[in-house]
C-alpha cells in the first residue's frame, strides 16, 4: 500500500486569469498540467472574478464541486445550473463554459483512459473506514473540508490537508478514522477495463 499525504503547508498554488488554482496530484507524477499529458489531476481553484469563462481541455473530462460559496455554470448550448456548497457537475473539458459568482471549487480532471468520482461524506466522531483490496478503484484521494482525521493510525491530517491511498494489496487495510466531527472530499479513479 502506498500512502502520500500532501499538508497544506506544501501544497503549489498559481495563478490563473480569474484566481489561484493549488495542484494536489498529479499522475504520473513526472507529468505537468500545462502540457496536459497526465492521466487525472487533483486540485482546488478560486474563482475571483464575477464572471469567468473556464479554460478548454481538449480530450478531457471534469468534475467540478464547489467547497464555497455559490456559482451559476452556463455549458453555451448544451445546459445552465446553479451550484451551492458540495454540488457537482460533470462535464466534457472541451465544452465552451461560463460561470457567474465568487467560489472555491474541487477538481478532478482526467483522460478518456480513466473514470473517477467525487463525493462529500460527513463523518461523526470516532467513525472508521477501512479501505482493502477489494476496492474497486485503483486510487482513493481525501481532501480534509473540516474536522481532524488520523491515517492508519500513524498520520494526523487537518483541514486542507490531501491524502492519496494506491497499490492495495491482499491482507492490507487503509483505515481513516475520525478524531472530531469531519467533513471530507471523496476521489475515486481507476484506470477503465
Amino acid at each position: 500500500m502506498k500512502t502520500q499525504i500532501v499538508k497544506k503547508e506544501n501544497q503549489l498554488t498559481s495563478n490563473w486569469t480569474g484566481g489561484t488554482t493549488t495542484e494536489l496530484f498529479i499522475y504520473p507524477e513526472n507529468t505537468s498540467f500545462l502540457n496536459r499529458d497526465f492521466d487525472f489531476r487533483i486540485s482546488s481553484a478560486t474563482i475571483e472574478v464575477e464572471e469567468s469563462t473556464f479554460t478548454i481541455f481538449n480530450n478531457l473530462n471534469r468534475i467540478l464541486m464547489i467547497l464555497e460559496g455559490q456559482l451559476e455554470i452556463n455549458h453555451i448550448d448544451r445546459y445552465s445550473k446553479t451550484l451551492n456548497k458540495l454540488d457537482i457537475d460533470e462535464f466534457h473539458g472541451e465544452w465552451p463554459t461560463t460561470a457567474k459568482g465568487k467560489v472555491t471549487d474541487f477538481n478532478l480532471i482526467f483522460n478518456d483512459k480513466m473514470e473517477g468520482n467525487i463525493d462529500s461524506l460527513k463523518l461523526p466522531q470516532n467513525a472508521e473506514i477501512g479501505i482493502t483490496n477489494e476496492f474497486k478503484y485503483n486510487y482513493k484521494a481525501i481532501y480534509l473540508l473540516e474536522g481532524h482525521l488520523l491515517i492508519n493510525n500513524t498520520s494526523e491530517i487537518f483541514p486542507k490537508d490531501f491524502v492519496i491511498i494506491s497499490e492495495l494489496i491482499s491482507q492490507e487495510e487503509a483505515t481513516i478514522k475520525a478524531l472530531q466531527n469531519s467533513l471530507i472530499v471523496e476521489v475515486n479513479v481507476k484506470y477503465k477495463l
